[in-house]
């Protein structure tokens, strides 16, 4: 009897019907709650995930699924961007020097 009651008030219950400084405070409230909880139990929470889901093993299974062309393939691309941005690099090293040596010959001569 008293259950139904209860349920019968928590389904009708309507935040928006409190008054806003109440409801700030509620708010203020659980949030402050759920910060403490969080600070002391997330670390904690996140270990035993990391050691139910067991990562290692699942990047192991992953790696092993792609066939050795995918895995060739997968590198070649990365090398491919990465150099491509290593070029870019040494052009505008080269650039920078080039102008250099130039404004010092010009400014400096050697002769």
């Amino acid at each position: 009897m008293i259950g139904d009651v209860i349920d019968q008030k928590v389904r009708t219950f309507d935040p928006t019907a409190m008054r806003p400084e109440l409801r700030a405070l509620i708010t203020q409230e659980v949030a402050r709650f759920l910060h403490r909880y969080l600070k002391a139990d997330l670390g904690n929470m996140v270990h035993h995930s990391l050691l139910a889901l067991k990562p290692g093993e699942m990047i192991i299974a992953k790696v092993e699924a792609y066939s050795s062309q995918d895995i060739e393939n997968l590198i070649l691309g990365i090398m491919k961007r990465e150099l491509a941005n290593l070029e870019l690099l040494g052009l505008l090293i080269g650039v920078l020097l080039g102008i250099s040596a130039l404004g010092i010959e010009y400014f400096l001569p050697i002769r």
